[in-house]
């Protein structure tokens, strides 16, 4: 009997991760335990940022808060898959990183201190308190821009992140708690191949991004994980064009990226993400190209982003330990 119980135990762990094939490519599912039914509430898994009440669990599905458990998921997911590829990647990471041994080092010391020993998230993470009451009015617009998240007191064992109202409109990478069906026949919750691409050719863009990609941005100012890693944070760095690296074009072949790649918030992200989804489609993106930046989930109006996208887009009030960094 214990024999057989032990059977079934591995037998289930490798049956956590399913993969759905279509013409779009492979959709990579992890569903890593059973989602639990509406209004239930689980404060024993370290591994996961602590949900407030005050995101919305109620009907219909999916609610906001099958959303964000959902985007914790998928920002893990981004975490192993570069983990898993980071080592012998020669081919990506030149693209946002200065390419040197012991640069690359110190960025998968960043992705692996995020994983944790399991590489099931830090336990540090269940720290991070993850709500959208906008406390610092962060989430207004400016100039026709709508952010998509912020975070505050990344310094402390209490950080928080705030999500705001434009963020909702974003799709997800895994099984999307709440909804029941194939990822692939449901385009209005997920994110597929051909969606991601864009069109025949496929380029580095906003299109890759979900609610995951989001707080994966806003993981890597959490400063009591990650400070000691670099010596110093992982910011929004400001290229020496003055342009924010920011965004598909910000980052990508960025002329500061061999000098500030490595403490730079969205160079993290969009590696992960170019990794990811090259691994998940079967083909390579391409360079962006202008607008590729421009994501219409963030606007009011599309001509004013191609303004502000010139512009610097990280807010800073007080001093360290109590500023507080937007997304767009």
């Amino acid at each position: 009997m214990r024999f057989m119980t032990f059977f079934f135990a591995i037998l289930a762990l490798f049956l956590h991760v399913r993969m759905v094939s279509s013409k779009t490519g492979r959709l990579w599912i992890y569903k890593r335990r059973d989602f639990p039914p509406p209004g239930y509430r689980d404060e024993t898994r370290l591994a996961e940022p602590q949900i407030q009440s005050d995101i919305d669990d109620a009907l219909p599905r999916p609610t906001h808060y099958d959303q964000v458990f959902t985007a914790i998921y998928d920002a893990l997911q981004l975490i192993e898959v570069v983990m898993e590829k980071i080592e012998d990647d020669e081919t990506i990471f030149p693209h946002y990183f200065d390419p040197r041994r012991e640069n690359k080092l110190k960025v998968a010391q960043i992705f692996s201190t995020l994983a944790g020993h399991c590489e099931t998230g830090s336990h540090d993470l269940a720290k991070v308190k993850i709500q959208i009451t906008d406390v610092h009015n962060g989430c207004e617009a400016t100039k026709g821009v709508l952010p998509f998240a912020y975070s505050f007191d990344g310094e402390t064992q209490s950080p928080t992140i705030v999500l705001c109202p434009a963020l909702f409109h974003k799709k997800a990478y895994t099984l999307l708690n709440g909804v029941p069906g194939n990822p692939e026949q449901l385009p209005e919750h997920y994110l597929r191949c051909n969606e991601v691409a864009g069109g025949a050719e496929g380029r580095v863009s906003w299109r890759m991004e979900s609610m995951g990609s989001v707080l994966l941005h806003e993981y890597m100012h959490l400063d009591f994980m990650l400070k000691s890693v670099l010596g110093r944070s992982i910011d929004d760095e400001r290229g020496s064009n003055g342009h924010t690296m920011y965004g598909a074009e910000g980052v990508y072949d960025s002329p500061d990226r061999n000098l500030l790649g490595r403490t730079n918030a969205d160079s993290y992200v969009y590696y992960a993400l170019q990794v990811f989804w090259e691994e998940i489609c079967g083909f390579q993106f391409s360079a962006p190209q202008p607008g590729d930046s421009q994501d219409p989930d963030g606007m009011i109006s599309p001509p004013i982003r191609r303004e502000v996208a010139n512009a610097s887009l990280a807010v800073r009030q007080g001093k360290r330990g109590g500023w507080w960094e937007v997304t767009w």
